[in-house]
């Protein structure tokens, strides 16, 4: 098993999509384990019913280019109000599509 790229996902029974501030210091936390092995962390997936919410696609994931390639890195969450505000400004853009 040579995997050097790895997407995690959980589901939030409540059926809400908002990722907690404990989602995304998981998310530190597993992407600073999976880079031990020298695999990257592409995206972490929320699932809650019918939704699904990227924290890439919501900012709090973000991925930099290099000279050695992809690297991933979690943005600062800068407080709960921020990741709230940023997730339903993503779910206000799914609902207009």
């Amino acid at each position: 098993f040579n995997a050097t790229r790895a997407i995690i996902a959980h589901n939030h029974p409540s059926g809400i999509a908002l990722p907690s501030r404990e989602d995304v210091e998981t998310t530190i936390e597993l992407k600073n384990a999976l880079k031990l092995i020298e695999v990257k962390l592409v995206d972490h997936i929320i699932v809650a019913g019918e939704d699904a919410l990227s924290l890439v696609e919501c900012g709090l994931l973000q991925h930099e280019k290099s000279h050695s390639g992809m690297l991933t890195k979690v943005a600062d969450p800068g407080g709960e109000l921020l990741i709230r505000n940023r997730v339903m400004e993503v779910l206000r853009k799914k609902g207009n599509k």
